[in-house]
């Protein structure tokens, strides 16, 4: 069995450069638009999920999300640009803009989702709140 990272595309620029460099670090890595991401999350081996970027926002209505699933699935979740936005806006948190230069993105856990999470061994310091500078 291999160990695999899903890479679920909401139609970054950059999803195939984040493919390159996971299998570069010698990981496989696949990526899977997110209308087919609920099948991909029954492979053996997951061992990640990468919910990629996008043109969307959260705020427009039928924007793209990813499958419940993902989130309940027990591996590790990253999410960049729209994927984070897309995961905080599912799990109950916060997506807003901020008056800064770049957009930013503000996660908050607002007691509704699974609880946030707790630190660990990638960011032991890890807050329920976070200001998270993203810009293009």
């Amino acid at each position: 069995m291999q160990d695999r990272i899903l890479i679920i595309d909401f139609g970054s620029q950059f999803t195939q450069l984040i493919a390159r460099r996971i299998r570069e670090a010698g990981v496989y890595s696949e990526i899977v638009p997110f209308q087919l991401a609920e099948k991909a999350l029954d492979w053996e081996g997951l061992k990640g999920i990468i919910l990629s970027g996008g043109p969307a926002s959260v705020h427009e209505g039928g924007s793209p999300r990813a499958p419940e699933r993902v989130f309940t699935r027990g591996v590790p979740v990253l999410g960049i640009c729209y994927g984070e936005q897309a995961m905080a806006a599912q799990l109950g948190g916060l997506a807003e803009g901020h008056d800064l230069v770049h957009q930013a993105v503000v996660l908050e856990h607002r007691g509704r989702g699974p609880d946030p999470p707790q630190p660990g061994p990638v960011e032991p310091g890890l807050p329920g709140r976070r200001l998270q500078r993203v810009g293009h």
